[in-house]
């Protein structure tokens, strides 16, 4: 457990270990007196086999590992979060290839060491401050706070931490720009990161192009069409984005994807987790990392009413922002925490990602902890509105928490979560992420349960403009889809030194600029070269470029692919899932002038709403042209699916298949495995098939059948 000092007055936390780096290190490198048992199991395809999973200890270390958790008791402050083995309890641990052990042992040392690195903590501290604008705010909700007063007048008082403040609009840039950091420690330029909802990608993306990093972003095909903006914001960001067709093509696919490429190349390349799961150090190190959260928190509700919130609410998906803001408050049992996971259509309808709420204990991603999965171990797919929450595992602190009754944690369905997105929306002026619409919603059945003058703190983790587009279709189907944009020219600067700009900055800098700043950023190409060295130039920065990037998709796209190594594009082409423009912005030379450009979206936005139809069989044709353009995609991705699947049956299993292979908690029982080899946990190589065709007994993109 590690303790975070201040780094700087006012500004960021920073993190110091409790324990010696060579102190916990030494435990790290002393194997348990009985560790897991892998027994391999025959297939009939040669290439490819399962794996049989057990856990057998010696009684003695049972009987000590059982004492030491009554000892402990509902006690938070006697509990080891993590312990010498990166255990959370029975929960975390690392079951990886052995290929992963060095990079895993040196990443870890290399956290303790940066822990007293006082030059590492300045600039830390000073990035957060000055490029991602910590600390956030907390806000009172005043508003939502009278929405949920009863009508004695009595009600909880609701505060938010404004999250979706930070550079890039959600949390996650808190764990990519010290991650990023410590990369650059190890000498390590190539970066690799998954994404659901693309903000993480989006955050990895930015402090690489801070840090002149190469990046790799991996994404399931589905989220990449549901949040076709932000893979657009990566790769204008200079990442390359690399589609998931395999399984779900969601996040749990991304993350195998990704884990998949840091086996191959791990001597060169670090992997930025963007959650609270994966192997020992990674739900210690990205907790620690965003423990700023809670640390302000705490700090701002003395400031604000001279106590300690008596509620905390965040959502839960992998876990990362709940974590951070949970880790500071777990030792005051006087406080409150609730997480709140994606019920999606209902939880008795099996499409859903409430893992802590319906899963049981398995192995995920190289972790042990709460997963959804069948009675032959499995992986059931999850659904969720919000394609940050729509991941089958969580965090194994979460799991403890969970068990130890520390925390609580809830469900909110599709539906309450779109209500709440735009319930927040009009009472206080600020559109949440989707994600962050589910904690919202759960203000519902939270608040008429509390007394009156409870302090609830809510984590706005995310901002909601990725979720806009998803919102429209479900409120406003079949209605036309249309977003105005504006173009300005200004004299002695065309429309392609603006863009070029625009492109530039995004990054050197890993800043989006507004299309108005931009005219500003391109004139610094003139002005520069006639000033003399060492002149201090103040630039206003008058505006983030989220609302231009329609715009600029146009004229930069192909481009931008192409420059980021995709010669073909990525196997999801954002241009062929986002707005066409149908009216090119005018330029007027001599003077200002704004041309606005209407966007319109697949076949609902085939009529311009500024030129209405004349003919009708000319707007029919357009229709079937449009359907054929579309039909003709989807046989070319299906045609691209294929072979990508033929590829990957033909390919070498030797390294590694998939290491999303769970093994549920009936395993832990006491079971004869006949030809059992003993190897240590750490170095325990998780080897299953992907379960296509006619491999291992799952749906595609499953696994094969364990124990």
């Amino acid at each position: 457990m590690l303790d975070s000092v201040m780094a700087t007055s006012g500004t960021a936390s920073t993190f110091r270990p409790s324990v010696s780096a060579s102190s916990r290190l030494t435990h790290l490198r002393s194997p348990p007196s009985k560790v897991p048992l892998f027994t391999p199991l025959p297939s009939s395809r040669s290439r490819s086999f399962s794996v049989s999973c057990t856990i057998a200890k010696d009684p003695t270390f049972l009987m000590a590992e059982a004492e030491n958790t009554k000892t402990a008791g509902s006690d938070p402050t006697l509990w080891k979060r993590p312990d010498s083995f990166g255990r959370f309890g029975k929960f975390g641990g690392k079951y990886v290839p052995e290929t992963l052990m060095h990079a895993l042992s040196e990443l870890e040392t290399a956290f303790y060491s940066l822990a007293t690195d006082d030059d590492f903590q300045r600039e830390l501290a000073g990035i957060l401050k000055d490029y991602v604008g910590r600390e956030s705010p907390l806000y009172f909700a005043e508003r939502l706070t009278e929405h949920y007063r009863r009508e004695n007048g009595e009600g909880p008082l609701i505060y938010l931490k404004r999250e979706d403040l930070n550079h890039t609009g959600a949390h996650k840039i808190n764990n990519a720009v010290a991650q990023a950091l410590l990369a650059k420690r190890l000498g390590k330029k190539r970066i690799i990161a998954e994404t659901g909802a693309g903000q993480h990608g989006v955050a990895t993306a930015t402090v690489c192009a801070r840090f002149g990093l190469q990046c790799i972003i991996y994404m399931g095909a589905q989220d990449m069409e549901r949040q076709a903006l932000n893979v657009f914001r990566m790769r204008l960001l200079g990442a390359e984005v690399r589609g998931v067709h395999s399984g779900t093509a969601t996040l749990k696919d991304a993350t195998s994807e990704a884990i998949r490429d840091w086996v191959t190349n791990v001597e060169t390349t670090h992997y930025i987790l963007g959650s609270v799961a994966g192997p020992h150090p990674y739900p210690m190190m990205v907790r620690d990392f965003h423990a700023v959260i809670g640390k302000e928190t705490r700090r701002q509700a003395m400031e604000k009413w001279g106590g300690k919130p008596d509620v905390l609410v965040a959502c839960v998906g992998g876990g990362s922002n709940a974590m951070g803001l949970f880790h500071e408050f777990v030792d005051d049992t006087e406080v409150r925490m609730i997480g709140v996971e994606a019920a999606g259509f209902g939880l008795d309808s099996g499409k859903h990602a409430a893992t802590l709420t319906k899963g049981d204990v398995g192995v995920l991603h190289g972790a042990m902890s709460y997963l959804l999965q069948d009675d032959d171990g499995q992986i059931i797919e999850p659904h969720s509105i919000s394609a940050g929450l729509d991941y089958p595992g969580v965090g194994p602190e979460h799991s403890f928490l969970k068990d130890m009754g520390r925390a609580e944690y809830y469900s909110v369905t599709d539906e309450e979560a779109l209500e709440a997105f735009k319930r927040v929306s009009r009472l206080e002026g600020i559109i949440p992420a989707l994600e962050t619409s589910h904690a919202l919603a759960h203000l519902e059945k939270l608040c008429p349960t509390l007394p009156d003058g409870a302090r609830v703190v809510l984590n706005f983790s995310g901002r909601g403009d990725k979720d806009v587009q998803t919102a429209i279709n479900l409120y406003y189907p079949g209605v036309l889809d249309l977003s105005i944009v504006s173009l300005k020219t200004w004299d002695g600067l065309n429309t392609k030194e603006a863009l070029e700009a625009f492109k530039r900055v995004s990054r050197l800098e890993g800043i989006i600029p507004a299309l108005e700043t931009s005219h500003a950023l391109a004139h610094l190409e003139k002005r520069c070269p006639t000033l003399s060295d060492g002149a201090r130039v103040v630039l206003n920065f008058s505006g983030r470029g989220d609302k231009d990037v329609q715009t600029a998709i146009k004229y930069l796209e192909k481009n931008i692919a192409m420059a980021a190594g995709n010669s073909a594009q990525n196997d999801l082409d954002v241009s062929n899932n986002t707005p066409i423009i149908a009216q090119e912005a005018s330029i007027v030379s001599g003077r200002a002038s704004i041309s606005e450009s209407v966007l319109t979206t697949n076949v609902r936005g085939v009529f311009s709403a500024t030129n209405p139809p004349i003919s009708p069989l000319r707007d029919m044709l357009s229709i079937l042209s449009h359907l054929l353009s579309v039909l003709g995609r989807l046989l070319n991705q299906e045609k691209k699916l294929q072979v990508s699947q033929q590829e990957s049956e033909d390919s070498d299993d030797n390294i590694i298949t998939d290491l999303t292979t769970p093994f549920t908690d009936r395993l832990l029982r006491d079971r004869p495995v006949k030809h059992s080899t003993k190897v240590t946990e750490m170095a325990a190589t998780l080897h299953a098939t992907r379960g296509r065709g006619k491999r291992g007994r799952g749906r595609r993109g499953g696994h094969g059948r364990l124990g």
